[in-house]
């Protein structure tokens, strides 16, 4: 993603570098008046011009130079280039800068000027050449350089400055566009997102802003943040963890979120304000959500995107979830009864959405009328027989406006996706007596989840009878099975675990030794996540804790004594399983 502007600046640089050779030939060159009479062999070639102060070949000096202006615009680029595609730039950048650098000096010591020369040409287009290899056997078609499709297309856009048009130009634009399309959405007319596309595809930022999503896309990213400021720090949300991606110059920041605003259909936001839109993307076959939130900060513009397939992808049932044969066949039963409140909780990408979604799947929507209830601002994935009704929160709506009309409709099943607040919860209870309830709130525990809800000022006694259990997850990132590498389980370490001696050997971690990129999880460590699930029932002593003492010792006191199976005890079963690692686990329950 080079800007115009750097190259106008390495352009100026060599210049003055070149005019300044000159001079410094001219000063060496001037009237030898006052300096001291110093024999010398006439027959001996003195340089440029014969004169005093021509010792040195210009020449071959420009020639050196020339060489090393190139040298430092192919190995900016590689450096570039191998950051944003993840090419292990750490690896890149000492081959291109040591080879040359060798030869550089060489090139003063060999006696045989065009011996030397030669090398130095060598050290600079040998690294240069074996990296275009590589990376055009990693990257996609339209991404390669160097191709005849590439070079066609180079040369057409140089002419086409100054007015020359080329006939192959369309057709080769075509092949080297990104394989992936925008499309506007927020807008209130078709007519309305047509102009808008119209306006972003105008902007500079076009072509980078579809560069970058195939990147996130590539990388499993489910959001990217952009951050302008002097610098723009861009940044992948991948299984839940933010990982850098390479920096750009501010200039590139401004004309990406440019881009991403205007397919979002968002004005300028003033400060502190967080404004969110929607936009298309579509790739190949696979079609997306692009979610924008726009926020001014102090010293920068924020902007990030959050990225959601329009199709459910990824587990569809509760085994691949990584949850117990015993879980799955009590929560099947929960799910089954006529009545009741079922309470489901998790911490911010702790995989709410998705245990519900597959619960929804799993459940016989033919048989029985199941409703939602989603804010219009934050929509789910669309479910087979599951009829939506949606309320906007951007208006002051709360699922409380709606629940009353959705009543008289008799369902059988009600799933409220946000318990936002008390009058939602003291609906849903009275309504529990009728039919069976789901309802969802942000917990970092199933005995916590219970509390949230009184925070909420919600009264104990209402409460309390209608929940009959708590559902809660949490994701673990798992192992990346292709490059994971295994170190001794030490008695002690077993001891602190709670595991008995001799019964795991070895446990998994992410390679130490970062030998080479590894294709699957591109140097990660990390590849897909599997969940932990607490099921806490509402016993009778867990009713009466949240009645009489709502707190949290005693609340999971009463947990234990209903046999919960807290998530730390299956985390650390699936470190011995080899399924994650104890940092990652480490990471994930301290927060």
């Amino acid at each position: 993603m080079r800007t115009p502007g750097s190259t106008a600046r390495f352009l100026g640089l060599a210049t003055l570098a070149v005019a300044g050779m000159f001079l410094a030939r001219e000063a060496l060159g001037a009237d030898p008046t006052g300096w001291p009479d110093y024999p010398l062999d006439p027959d001996r070639f003195r340089g440029f011009g014969n004169t005093l102060g021509g010792y040195l070949s210009i020449w071959k000096i420009l020639g050196c130079w020339l060489v090393f202006l190139c040298w430092v615009y192919t190995t900016d680029w590689i450096n570039q280039d191998s950051q944003i595609h993840r090419m292990g730039f750490n690896l890149w950048n000492p081959i291109t800068v040591g080879t040359f650098a060798v030869a550089f000096l060489l090139v003063w010591v060999i006696p045989v000027f065009w011996f030397g020369m030669s090398l130095m040409v060598v050290a600079w287009l040998a690294p240069l050449i074996t990296y275009i290899f590589y990376r055009n056997s990693k990257v996609e078609d339209h991404l390669k350089v160097l191709t005849p499709d590439h070079l066609k297309h180079w040369f057409a856009s140089k002419l086409k400055v100054f007015g020359v048009k080329v006939a192959p130009e369309q057709v080769t634009a075509k092949a080297a566009a990104p394989s992936i399309q925008f499309s506007a959405t927020a807008g209130a007319t078709p007519q309305e997102n047509e102009g808008q596309h119209l306006v972003a595809r105008q902007l500079p930022g076009y072509e980078p802003a579809q560069r970058l999503m195939i990147d996130a896309l590539d990388n499993r990213a489910d959001a990217v943040l952009i951050d302008v400021g002097e610098t723009t720090a861009i940044r992948y949300l991948i299984d839940g963890v933010w990982h850098n991606s390479a920096p750009q110059p501010g200039p590139m920041g401004d004309a990406l979120q440019s881009v991403y605003k205007t397919m979002a259909c968002l004005d300028a936001p003033s400060a502190d304000l967080k404004v969110g839109g929607d936009f298309g993307v579509k790739r190949a076959a696979e079609a997306y959500v692009c979610r924008v939130t726009s926020q001014a900060a102090e010293g920068t513009k924020r902007l990030v995107l959050r990225v959601r397939s329009k199709k459910m992808t990824g587990p569809t049932s509760l085994e691949e979830l990584g949850m117990r044969a015993k879980t799955i066949e009590q929560l099947n039963a929960l799910v089954a009864q006529q009545k009741g409140m079922l309470l489901f909780s998790a911490p911010p990408a702790g995989g709410l959405t998705t245990i519900i979604d597959v619960i929804l799947n799993k459940s016989d929507r033919f048989l029985r009328d199941f409703c939602s209830v989603e804010d219009a601002q934050r929509r789910e994935h669309e479910i087979t027989n599951v009829e939506v009704t949606t309320y906007d929160s951007a208006a002051g709506e709360t699922p409380a406006t709606v629940l009353p009309k959705l009543f008289r409709r008799k369902p059988n099943v009600l799933l409220v996706r946000e318990l936002v607040n008390a009058d939602t919860v003291r609906l849903l209870a009275g309504q529990s007596a009728e039919c069976l309830v789901l309802g969802a709130i942000p917990a970092r525990d199933a005995c916590e989840a219970l509390l949230r809800v009184l925070l909420l000022k919600v009264p104990p006694q209402e409460f309390a009878p209608a929940v009959t259990a708590v559902v809660h997850s949490r994701l673990l990132r798992r192992l990346c099975d292709r490059c994971k590498e295994p170190y001794p389980a030490g008695p002690e370490l077993l001891a602190q675990l709670g595991i008995p001696a001799g019964k795991v050997e070895m446990f998994y971690r992410p390679r130490q030794e970062k030998e080479g990129i590894c294709e699957t999880c591109r140097g990660i460590g990390y590849h897909g996540r599997v969940g932990i699930y607490e099921l806490l029932h509402v016993t009778p002593a867990v009713r009466d804790v949240l009645v009489k003492s709502p707190q949290i010792d005693p609340l999971r006191k009463a947990a234990r004594e209903a046999w919960l199976i807290s998530a730390r005890d299956q985390a650390i079963l699936l470190v011995a399983r080899g399924v994650t690692s104890l940092e990652e686990v480490q990471r994930v329950l301290k927060s």
